[in-house]
Protein backbone atom coordinates (compact mmCIF):
# COMPACT_ATOMS: atom_id res chain seq x y z
CA UNK A 1 0.00 0.00 0.00
CA UNK A 2 2.92 2.26 0.71
CA UNK A 3 4.81 1.71 -2.62
CA UNK A 4 1.31 2.06 -4.60
CA UNK A 5 0.83 5.44 -2.88
CA UNK A 6 4.28 6.61 -3.64
CA UNK A 7 3.67 5.53 -7.31
CA UNK A 8 0.79 7.54 -7.76
CA UNK A 9 2.29 10.21 -5.96
CA UNK A 10 5.60 10.41 -8.24
CA UNK A 11 3.35 10.23 -11.23
CA UNK A 12 0.75 12.65 -10.30
CA UNK A 13 3.48 15.25 -9.56
CA UNK A 14 5.10 14.91 -12.17
CA UNK A 15 2.40 15.64 -14.66
CA UNK A 16 0.83 18.22 -13.02
CA UNK A 17 5.13 20.09 -12.36
CA UNK A 18 5.41 19.58 -16.48
CA UNK A 19 2.95 21.99 -18.03
CA UNK A 20 3.80 24.60 -15.25
CA UNK A 21 7.53 25.33 -16.02
CA UNK A 22 10.48 23.90 -17.02
CA UNK A 23 12.44 24.67 -14.02
CA UNK A 24 9.77 23.32 -11.58
CA UNK A 25 9.46 20.53 -13.60
CA UNK A 26 13.04 19.69 -13.53
CA UNK A 27 13.84 20.37 -9.43
CA UNK A 28 10.05 17.91 -9.08
CA UNK A 29 11.98 15.29 -10.76
CA UNK A 30 15.28 15.94 -9.26
CA UNK A 31 13.96 15.67 -6.12
CA UNK A 32 11.85 12.51 -6.75
CA UNK A 33 14.44 10.91 -8.36
CA UNK A 34 16.50 11.04 -4.86
CA UNK A 35 13.64 10.20 -2.85
CA UNK A 36 12.76 7.30 -5.10
CA UNK A 37 15.91 6.24 -4.56
CA UNK A 38 15.97 5.71 -1.09
CA UNK A 39 12.23 3.91 -1.14
CA UNK A 40 13.77 1.40 -3.34
CA UNK A 41 16.80 0.85 -1.30
CA UNK A 42 14.04 0.59 1.68
CA UNK A 43 11.67 -1.51 -0.64
CA UNK A 44 14.34 -3.91 -1.44
CA UNK A 45 15.29 -4.16 2.61
CA UNK A 46 11.83 -4.97 3.02
CA UNK A 47 11.80 -7.92 0.42
CA UNK A 48 15.29 -9.00 1.46
CA UNK A 49 14.01 -9.17 5.12
CA UNK A 50 10.59 -10.72 5.55
CA UNK A 51 10.64 -12.26 1.28
CA UNK A 52 10.96 -15.82 2.79
CA UNK A 53 7.07 -15.81 4.08
CA UNK A 54 5.69 -13.77 1.42
CA UNK A 55 3.39 -14.97 -1.26
CA UNK A 56 4.61 -14.03 -5.10
CA UNK A 57 0.93 -11.82 -4.67
CA UNK A 58 2.80 -10.11 -2.07
CA UNK A 59 5.94 -9.12 -3.49
CA UNK A 60 4.41 -8.02 -6.54
CA UNK A 61 2.55 -5.56 -4.74
CA UNK A 62 5.90 -4.24 -3.37
CA UNK A 63 8.13 -4.87 -6.98
CA UNK A 64 5.32 -3.13 -9.58
CA UNK A 65 4.65 -0.08 -7.62
CA UNK A 66 8.53 0.79 -7.23
CA UNK A 67 8.89 -0.01 -10.61
CA UNK A 68 6.40 2.32 -11.85
CA UNK A 69 7.78 5.15 -9.92
CA UNK A 70 11.54 4.13 -11.16
CA UNK A 71 10.00 4.46 -14.77
CA UNK A 72 8.45 7.28 -14.16
CA UNK A 73 11.33 8.93 -12.76
CA UNK A 74 13.65 7.62 -15.56
CA UNK A 75 11.56 9.11 -18.52
CA UNK A 76 11.19 12.19 -16.77
CA UNK A 77 14.83 12.65 -16.64
CA UNK A 78 15.11 11.41 -20.16
CA UNK A 79 12.60 14.08 -20.79
CA UNK A 80 14.92 17.04 -19.16
CA UNK A 81 17.68 16.09 -21.75
CA UNK A 82 15.52 17.37 -24.67
CA UNK A 83 14.59 20.83 -23.14
CA UNK A 84 16.36 23.94 -24.60
CA UNK A 85 17.31 25.91 -21.51
CA UNK A 86 18.54 28.91 -22.77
Amino acid sequence: MLYGAWAIFVVAALAGAYPIDPYLFAFTTLILAWLTGAVVIAAVAAVALWAWDWSWQRRLLVVAPVTLAVLAVAQALALLRTFTWN
